[in-house]
């Protein structure tokens, strides 16, 4: 897609409401009903309005800015830090958010997550291949092979699906690094009779 603020006629440092404006008139002007003779008419004016619904809205207007995405689908690294943010608060509510680093045992959980990913992921790409090759080395009815490759096809989406998660854990554990706790983590509660001799009094 072009430019969306140069699809609007606007700067990149329009306000919504300058936004607001420039789209109200473009899309007087770009109209399909008001350009019959123009075979882009319809496109144009499609351009016009997925361009005014990523910068509308502050939150897809803010990833355009940062990434150049036109899609509401999130970014790797916002998937990534949704991965984070949600070991990080499962650990903190089994610890019932009392003051502890959990940096440390969130990155350790990616870390095996990833590690299991690509070992999913090397291991259905071997029983995909070995299917393929099932499948282009047997002669049977139309309705069997028809059942060999739609497994097939649940194969390669679940290698996909692994591979995919694989990336997010790669990129969730380069942003973790730069994260850190800067609270206070609690001190172990000294209690000097825990060893004592149960028999001197």
């Amino acid at each position: 897609m072009d430019n969306l603020y140069h699809i609007i006629g606007v700067s990149r440092e329009a306000t919504s409401e300058e936004i607001k404006k420039a789209y109200k008139v473009a899309a007087g002007k770009l109209h399909p009903d008001k350009n019959v003779d123009d075979p882009d008419a319809t496109l144009n004016f499609q351009k016009l309005y997925e361009a005014y619904c990523i910068l509308k809205n502050p939150a897809t207007r803010r990833r355009y800015d940062e990434t150049g995405a036109t899609t509401s689908e999130p970014t790797r690294e916002e998937n990534a830090d949704a991965l984070i943010a949600g070991i990080y608060l499962e650990l903190a509510e089994q610890g019932e958010f009392l003051p502890d680093d959990y940096m440390l045992e969130t990155t350790k959980r990616i870390q095996n997550a990833l590690r299991h990913a690509l070992l999913d992921a090397g291991r259905l790409k071997v029983l995909a291949l070995k299917l393929s090759y099932l499948i282009e080395n047997t002669a049977a009815k139309d309705s069997f092979i028809a059942v060999l490759n739609s497994r097939l096809e649940v194969l390669r989406d679940q290698k996909e699906q692994a591979e995919s998660g694989a990336l997010v854990m790669q990129k969730a554990l380069e942003v973790i690094a730069e994260y850190r706790y800067t609270g206070k983590t609690r001190q172990p509660v000294n209690r000097p009779w825990q060893n004592a001799d149960p028999y001197i009094s």
